[in-house]
This record gives structure tokens, C-alpha cells and sequence, in this order.
């Protein structure tokens, strides 16, 4: 450093600068170590990712678990070490407090569940299913022809619900519901099913057709009563209106409907229908135990 009369200095300094390949990392920083399983038995050829100066680089332990590499400096380093068939295991090291050897352990991953699945049957037809539901044995399956997009509209009144032996993939019975429907339920013990049909407003259905609620004999696909979607059998609904819910009680005896765009529930005795309650401005409704005790969500 010199200076001068007019009181300005200058000053000498080396700077040194270090190039590392971001590709390989390689330095003089020795990491080394093993990998084993959860009982120390080596594990050959696992993939390790070791890294520093915001890249890593691509290693592998040998045969016997093995693994050595020299990597530039670096304040931290990460360990990533995996392979098929077991848990990846991280390690952070501190690049001031390099270890002479580590001993990273892998868990081994559970093997997957293998599923095997067999085609029984196939339904094909041009329109499609908007709502399944089973028996509790599942022996029983009931599926409701509803679509969102039809390319078809005119498709809408042939509309059926088929009830399927799931052993089989035979079609026990089917039933004409007049139009589609996106709401529908069987009981736990297959004695009943239940469904409800989805008109809209803007749509134009067949001649004198009105929404409808209708419950069926479980065995035969019969009708055993049915009741339209109007103020006179919804007295809170300030029109007529489609359901997009129909529920069974968990012992089969009662239904809940749902009247969409008013969002009344009214819950009907399975025999006699009368309705035995309402409520309005509910959204979500849930029989929450089989002594038909439920819970009301607004």
C-alpha cells in the first residue's frame, strides 16, 4: 500500500477464485460411507444424490454398499440416497464438520398391493350412468341412467334403472323412469329402491311430464307409490322443481328428499308417504347411525 502528497492511497490485493464444474461437483471435500438396510446388511447400487453450490451430482454405492466422492467446497451438503423397494433417506451435512465416514439406512417400502381385476359383464348403450348404489352385502348393484352432456337430449325419456346381480353382471330387472335422473338409493337389505327424476326448467320434457319421486320393490323393479315435485306435495317449494337426492334410513323405513333450487329436505315414511318433516335452507343432510339419528348441515 503506498500513499502520496495529495492524501489518496492505493491498495494491492489477490483475490482468489475457485471454478467448480457444476456438472461433476469435483472437488477436495472427501464424503464417504455405507448403505444399509434396517438390519446392516449392505445395499448394492443404490442412487445417491450429493450435493452443494445449488447442483448435485449423480453417485452410486458399489457392490458392498460403498460409496466415496470427492466434491468441491461448500458451507452444506445433501445426501439423497434411493432405490426401488425402499424408503428414500436425506442427510444435510455441515461442510465445517465433515465426518470421516457415515452409515445412511434405508427402510424397505412395503411391496404395492397388487389388484387383479376380471370383467363380469358390460352394459353398453348411448346413455350413460349418473348414480350407483349397493347393498350393504354388495350383492346388489343399482345404477341410474343420467348424464350432464347429452349428444342426444331426445335420449332423455327412455331413461331406465337397472338393478345388476354383482356376482354375476346379470340385470335382475329394469325400470322406465320417464327421464333422467341424477339421484337414487337402495336399502341396505335390497327390499326397496328409490328414485328421484331431474327435469329443469329450461328443458322441455314430454307432454304432462312433471318431476317425480318414485319408490320401487327392491325384488321386481314394481312401482309402489310415486309422488311429483310440486308445492302441493313440497309445501315450501314456490314452484315445480327436480331432486338431485334421494336417501334411504339405514333400517329402510324412511326417505330423504332433496327439492333443488329451494334446497327443502322432506323426509317421507316408506309406506304410507306422509312427510313426516322439513327443513329449509340445508344443503347436506346424513343418517349417521342405524337408530336413524342424523345431522342437519346448513
Amino acid at each position: 500500500m503506498g500513499s502520496s502528497e495529495d492524501n489518496s492511497f492505493s491498495l494491492n490485493k489477490t483475490i482468489q477464485i475457485k471454478v467448480v464444474n457444476r456438472t461433476t461437483l469435483a472437488g477436495d471435500v472427501v464424503i464417504q460411507g455405507r448403505i444399509v438396510d434396517e438390519e446392516g446388511n449392505s445395499i448394492p447400487y443404490v442412487d445417491i444424490d450429493l450435493g452443494g453450490y445449488g447442483a448435485k451430482a449423480p453417485i452410486a454405492s458399489n457392490a458392498t454398499g460403498h460409496f466415496s466422492y470427492s466434491i468441491a467446497e461448500s458451507p452444506v451438503y445433501f445426501l439423497i440416497a434411493h432405490k426401488e423397494g425402499y424408503h428414500t433417506t436425506s442427510l444435510e451435512i455441515n461442510g465445517s464438520d465433515i465426518q470421516s465416514f457415515y452409515t445412511i439406512t434405508l427402510s424397505q417400502d412395503p411391496s404395492p398391493i397388487s389388484v387383479t381385476a376380471t370383467l363380469i359383464n358390460s352394459m353398453e348403450g348411448q346413455i350413460g350412468f349418473w348414480k350407483c348404489s349397493a347393498t350393504e352385502d354388495e350383492s346388489k348393484l343399482l345404477l341410474a341412467n343420467g348424464m350432464e352432456n347429452w349428444e342426444d337430449p331426445n335420449l332423455k325419456s327412455q331413461s331406465k334403472i337397472y338393478l345388476l346381480d354383482t356376482s354375476s353382471g346379470e340385470i335382475i330387472w329394469s325400470h322406465n323412469m320417464d327421464w333422467e335422473s341424477w339421484s337414487s338409493d337402495i336399502t341396505d337389505d335390497g327390499q326397496y329402491a328409490v328414485f328421484g327424476t331431474r327435469l329443469n326448467e329450461f328443458e322441455t320434457g314430454p307432454p304432462g311430464f312433471k318431476n317425480h319421486i318414485r319408490l320401487l320393490n327392491g325384488a321386481t323393479g314394481a312401482k309402489i307409490w310415486e309422488k311429483n315435485i310440486t308445492a302441493e306435495n313440497f309445501p315450501n317449494t314456490t314452484s315445480s322443481f327436480c331432486t338431485a337426492g334421494v336417501k334411504f334410513s339405514h333400517n329402510g323405513d324412511y326417505i330423504l328428499v332433496h327439492v333443488e333450487h329451494n334446497y327443502i329436505f322432506q323426509m317421507f315414511n316408506i309406506l304410507s308417504a306422509p312427510i313426516v318433516f322439513f327443513a329449509s335452507t340445508i344443503r347436506r343432510f346424513q343418517f349417521v347411525d342405524r337408530k336413524n339419528q342424523c345431522c342437519l348441515i346448513g
